[in-house]
């Protein structure tokens, strides 16, 4: 009696289990080579992801966002900011001006893979010398100012500049030739005029 029932139940079942492989296998074998990025192309949608979908070791799935659900994101690393270290004022040809000249300074930022390079430029008497956010230093009077370049985070470096009154252009000797040979020709014409108008007199 038991055995007869055990085969009726089976009977029932069998059809059952059949149908569920027939179902699975159409829903998730489908033809075509995996790609190197673990999915491929089913155009036929058997697996009900639509047109491409992934494997690489697991049940078909898709990559929402670009991402595995069964994989953990790699962490990226975002590397740090590299800090200016030092700056150093390149050296110029002449620290002292004349009054009205004017000089070009330039820094450079250490290390050279610093994230932030911008230099601000200060004079510590601008009424001695005026230096500009490029760098171009004007001497504005006699004497003695400290020009600094500094660093966005507060790295320093400084040079004193000179400022002497401008020369006086020295005369030379053609130039005192030349005058005296002037007034020695503006006298040579008076004294010919003066003595045209004596003879005219007597006559």
């Amino acid at each position: 009696m038991i055995r007869e029932k055990i085969k009726t139940i089976g009977r029932i079942l069998l059809p059952i289990v059949i149908i569920l492989l027939l179902f699975s296998s159409n829903t998730f074998a489908h033809s075509g080579r995996t790609d190197s990025n673990g999915g491929h192309r089913d155009n036929k949608n058997a697996s009900g992801l639509g047109y491409y979908h992934y494997h690489h070791g697991y049940g078909p799935h898709l990559h929402p966002n670009g991402v595995c659900p069964y994989e953990t994101p790699k962490k990226i690393t975002i590397p740090e900011p590299v800090d200016v270290s030092s700056v150093m004022i390149n050296s110029i040809d002449n620290t002292i001006l004349e009054v009205g000249g004017e000089t070009v300074l330039s820094a450079t930022i250490y290390p050279s893979d610093a994230e932030n390079k911008s230099i601000t430029w200060s004079s510590s008497d601008i009424n001695v010398a005026i230096v500009s956010e490029n760098g171009i230093v004007t001497a504005a009077n006699p004497g003695s100012a400290i020009i600094t370049a500094k660093s966005s985070n507060g790295k320093t470096n400084s040079i004193t500049l000179n400022v002497d009154e401008k020369a006086e252009p020295v005369s030379t000797v053609s130039d005192q030739d030349e005058s005296g040979s002037s007034v020695l020709g503006y006298g040579v014409v008076a004294a010919i005029a003066a003595w045209f108008l004596l003879r005219k007199k007597k006559k």
